[in-house]
């Protein structure tokens, strides 16, 4: 599986290296391109393949049949699409999709996109690229311009909320 920086999402053929399925987030999506281009790395779980797309209709995050290129479920609707790779991590005894965009640190049901919780954190010019840390119940995610946040999943993973917030760069300059 690859994705370009223009939106160009490929499964090859991993022997021949014939496409197998492809999809272009622009044109399929609506996806209004990133400044930096679109770098996320596309998440395999089990028979699904996950992506940050942008796109619009509640695209931000899409899942497809890895197989086949289906799209399986789509969440979030965020204007901007960020840079950071989704990832699964585990909260009271559940997986968790954490998709760490411009406006927020979501978390969301694997299997069907569903909203689990959601930890509002705006950042300056979508830089949301560090990949979220989790140490304990809690997740880390920094953003250069906005600075740390550490946010804390309640016991049973249901909730979450800032717990810690570092200095941004404007406040330390």
């Amino acid at each position: 599986y690859t994705l370009g920086a223009q939106g160009h999402f490929f499964c090859f053929d991993a022997k021949t290296g014939k496409v197998l399925w492809s999809k272009n987030f622009v044109a399929d999506y609506g996806t209004k391109l990133p400044n930096w281009g679109m770098v996320a790395s596309p998440l395999v779980d089990g028979d699904q393949l996950i992506t940050l797309v942008g796109g619009q209709q509640n695209a931000l995050v899409v899942s497809f049949d890895k197989k086949t290129g289906k799209e399986l479920w789509r969440s979030l609707n965020d204007p901007a699409v960020g840079y950071a790779p989704p990832v699964i991590f585990e909260f009271g005894g559940k997986r968790e999709l954490i998709v760490w965009h411009p406006t927020a640190v979501s978390a969301l049901e694997p299997e069907t996109g569903k909203v689990i919780w959601q930890v509002p954190y705006g950042v300056k010019y979508g830089l949301t690229i560090a990949t979220p840390r989790k140490v304990g119940n809690r997740l880390f995610v920094a953003s250069f311009y906005n600075g740390p946040r550490m946010i804390e999943v309640s016991d049973d993973g249901s909730s979450a909320k800032i717990v810690w917030a570092g200095k941004s760069d404007s406040e330390i300059n």
